[in-house]
C-alpha cells in the first residue's frame, strides 16, 4: 500500500514569522529579520510582574523552580553530571550580567556557585577578540534562561556559553562547532529558523558523533524548523503543564511537522510522514506555566517559556545520564520509549495525518515520545 503523503507543515505562521503575539506572553526575539537569521525561542509571561529583588526567597519567586522540574520529570539533580560540560549556543555577547544572574538563580535555589573563577562557567566567543553586544538587547535573556535551566537539571555540570558574533545561521553553525571543540559533552540550541535547502546545507555543523546535539522545535505552532529537523539532532517540543495535577498537554505554539528535505532516520517508524518527523521528546514550554528565571535585562525574576526551556533541559538530562559518547542522534530515545510519558491531549495546528499536530496518547509530532520519566531514556 502506498504511504499517505503528509500535509506539508508551513514554514512558520506568516502573520508574525514564528512568534504569534498573544496577550499572555511577550516573544523575546520578535519577528524574523531575514531568511538567514535565527530567532531565539523564549517568551516572557505577562501574567507575572518582574520581581527585581535579587535576594528574594524561593517562596517569593514565581514560576517553576528546580525542585518542581525534578519532581515532574523524575530526575535526581545531584545524581550525576560530574565531568560533564553542557554548552549553550547563543547569539551576540551576553556576558555583562550573565555570571551575576546565574549565581542569583543558583543561590536562591541552593545550587552552589558557578563562576568563571571556580571553573564551572566558561564563556567563549566565535571570534575571541570580537564580542558584539546584541543591538536589540534581548539575547542576554535567552542566555540567562539557558544557563539557569542547565543549573536546575544538572548543578554539577560545567557550562560553556558559546557566543556567535551575530544571529546569522552561518555564525551559529560555526559556534556549535566551537562548543564541541572547546570540550562540550552536550550542546543545546534554543533557536531556530524555517526549514529550507539553504539552512539544511549547514547540517554537518550539527552532527558530532558522541556529543548529543539538542534543539528546540520552534515557537510558531505547526511548522518545521531548523536545526531540529536534522536527523542528527534531538528535537524537543513544548507542553503546557498543570503543576498541581502534574498533567501535560501539547502547547499550542510548539513547532512540529513532517520535513520536506530530511530523509526518514532509521530510529523513527511513524507511518504518516515519509521523511523526518519532529519532535522526539517534549518538556514544558508554555510561558503561562513556565519556569522561574532571573535576568537583569528582563527586570529581575520573571516567568519564561518557549522551546528554549526544552533544549537545555534535555541536553542536561543527557549529561546526568552520562551516556553521550554513545549518542549520535535520537536512536536511544526510541529504543527506550517506555521511559517517557506519552501526551494524550492538545494540538498545535491543523494537519493530516492528525498525529503530526495533535497528541494521540502515543507518539505524536508535537509531543514526540512524550516527557521524560527520569534519565533511563537518555
Amino acid at each position: 500500500m502506498r504511504e499517505a503523503a503528509a500535509t506539508p507543515a508551513p514554514t512558520f505562521p506568516p502573520k508574525l514569522n514564528a512568534f504569534p503575539t498573544t496577550l499572555k506572553a511577550r516573544p523575546i526575539c520578535g519577528t524574523q529579520v531575514d531568511s538567514s537569521s535565527v530567532q531565539c525561542q523564549a517568551s516572557q509571561s505577562l501574567a507575572a510582574t518582574p520581581l527585581p529583588n535579587a535576594s528574594a526567597t524561593a517562596a517569593q519567586i514565581p514560576g517553576l523552580q528546580p525542585a518542581q522540574l525534578a519532581q515532574q520529570y523524575g530526575f535526581n539533580p545531584s545524581g550525576g553530571g560530574a565531568g560533564q560540560t553542557v554548552a549553550v549556543v547563543t547569539a551576540f555577547d551576553s556576558s555583562l550580567y550573565l555570571q551575576n544572574d546565574l549565581n542569583v538563580y543558583r543561590t536562591a535555589f541552593g545550587l552552589g556557585p558557578c563562576t568563571t573563577a571556580n571553573g564551572c562557567l566558561t564563556i567563549v566567543n566565535q571570534h575571541p577578540l570580537l564580542a558584539i553586544p546584541d543591538p536589540v538587547g534581548v539575547w542576554p535573556i535567552e542566555a540567562d534562561l539557558d544557563v539557569e535551566m542547565v543549573s536546575a537539571v544538572c548543578p554539577k555540570c560545567k557550562i560553556i556559553v558559546a557566543q556567535a558574533e551575530d544571529r546569522h545561521l552561518s555564525s551559529l553553525a560555526a559556534t556549535d562547532d566551537l562548543a564541541v571543540a572547546d570540550g562540550a559533552t552536550e550542546v543545546s540550541n534554543s533557536w531556530s529558523l524555517p526549514e529550507s535547502a539553504a539552512a539544511v546545507a549547514y547540517g554537518s555543523h550539527f552532527a558530532h558523533p558522541g556529543v548529543p546535539i539538542v534543539a528546540g522545535s520552534g515557537d510558531g505552532g505547526y511548522a518545521v524548523g531548523f536545526p531540529a529537523d536534522l536527523a542528527s539532532v534531538i528535537a524537543v517540543g513544548g507542553t503546557t503543564l498543570n503543576i498541581a495535577t502534574h498533567q501535560e498537554s501539547v502547547w499550542s505554539l510548539t513547532g512540529s511537522g513532517c520535513s520536506s528535505l530530511i530523509a526518514k532516520p532509521a530510529f523513527q517508524h511513524d507511518s504518516g510522514c515519509a521523511n523526518r518527523t519532529t519532535n522526539d521528546v517534549s518538556v514544558v514550554g508554555d510561558p503561562t506555566t513556565g519556569v522561574a528565571v532571573y535576568s537583569t535585562t528582563a527586570g529581575g525574576w520573571v516567568v519564561m517559556g518557549g522551546t528554549s526551556i526544552g533544549a537545555p533541559v534535555v541536553a542536561s538530562l543527557y549529561a546526568l545520564a552520562a551516556n553521550g559518547t554513545s549518542v549520535n542522534d535520537a536512536t536511544s530515545l526510541y529504543a527506550h520509549a517506555s521511559a517517557f510519558n506519552a501526551i494524550s491531549s492538545g494540538s498545535n495546528g491543523t494537519c493530516s495525518p492528525a498525529y503530526l499536530c495533535t497528541a494521540t496518547g502515543a507518539y505524536s509530532g508535537p509531543a514526540g515520545l512524550g516527557t521524560p520519566k527520569g534519565i533511563a531514556g537518555f
